[in-house]
């Protein structure tokens, strides 16, 4: 989460032109007022601004695109910051929409330029002042619409049995996609897991096995003594081989995931030591895909979904009691 300093006002202008940041600077000249940085949308957005550590965004919007929209909710769930969005037409469902995904106020580019430096720079400071908090995910994004999911692939280690079960037993049976969960695990340990589930949740919980094809309703574990994949859309295993770190590989079959379903996979990298999951949670948002971390605060050890987020592979970043909400709002709309 980025950090405010109540003593400084440091700006980042997230920006699809430069008019917006000609505005900005021309208004602010003089002032004690420090810019972080100039942050192009797009994929390395969340990441850049969570390096500037900026106490106050400025974020301009347009009517011809959800870009801008869907910056400030992505903003507003993994690094919270006060936003003011600045509109260059004032189109009034825009500016509606963007304070209801976390933008604290919209200003029309005209005002600034209108606007006293005084004033302005008032206005600033009160906004960058206001306590944010993490926003839940919208269930009715563009991207969650009309799209059909057909399997939730989920990485854990340390923590990840507990962390699983919670997910399990707040989700509704019969959910509609396959759940399949890789989990580190010693060899001889994981069918155990398996009849824990089944006795303790209301799933049908199973190892899975090659040529099965997955089925909704269903939770598959990985097996503990091969890594499994998905290959036209069948399970299949894989020997370990003896330069493996991670037995049974959460990157191997997330990855495998991505390229078989693509863009209707949902990934989800749980607590756990290491780094395994990053590059398969990354191959899922690149497959477009949805992707979730676990928070730090909830992670038994966060290992792995730190570096999921430090990939810039998370595309929500989500305590442990809302990842079910999250997959449920989701399988609604699959």
């Amino acid at each position: 989460m980025i950090t405010n300093d109540a003593n400084s006002l440091r700006i980042a202008v997230v920006e699809r032109g430069l008019s917006l940041r000609s505005a900005i600077m021309k208004k602010l000249r003089g002032t004690d007022i420090e810019f972080a940085g100039f942050v192009d949308m797009g994929s390395h957005m969340t990441r850049l601004l969570e390096y500037l550590q900026p106490t106050l965004i400025i974020l301009e919007l347009s009517a011809d695109s959800e870009e801008p929209l869907n910056a400030i909710e992505s903003i507003m769930a993994n690094t919270p910051v006060p936003i003011l969005a600045i509109s260059c037409d004032q189109p009034t469902v825009t500016a509606i929409e963007a304070i209801s995904r976390g933008a604290l106020e919209v200003m029309a580019l005209d005002d600034i330029d209108r606007q006293e430096q005084s004033d302005f720079e008032r206005r600033l400071r009160l906004i960058s002042a206001v306590k944010v908090i993490r926003h839940r995910s919208r269930s009715n994004t563009a991207e969650t619409q009309a799209k059909q999911y057909q399997m939730v692939a989920i990485a854990a280690s340390t923590g990840g049995p507990k962390a699983i079960l919670q997910i399990l037993n707040q989700l509704s049976n019969p959910y509609p996609i396959p759940i399949v969960v890789v989990q580190h695990i010693g060899t001889g340990f994981i069918k155990g897991m398996s009849d824990w589930l089944n006795d303790v949740t209301s799933f049908k919980v199973s190892v899975a096995e090659a040529g099965v094809q997955p089925q909704s309703g269903n939770i598959y574990l990985a097996p503990d003594h091969a890594h499994l994949e998905l290959q036209e859309g069948k399970f299949s295993l894989r020997s370990f081989s003896h330069t493996d770190i991670y037995r049974p590989s959460c990157d191997f079959f997330l990855t495998s995931v991505a390229k078989s379903l693509g863009a209707e996979t949902i990934g989800i990298v749980l607590t756990g030591m290491g780094d395994d999951g990053a590059r398969g949670l990354t191959a899922v948002k690149a497959a477009g895909g949805l992707t979730i971390a676990q928070d730090e605060a909830s992670s038994v050890v966060f290992g792995m979904p730190r570096r999921a987020i430090e990939s810039n592979a998370a595309r929500w970043i989500l305590p442990l009691d809302e990842i079910a909400a999250k997959l449920l709002s989701l399988g609604s709309n699959g």
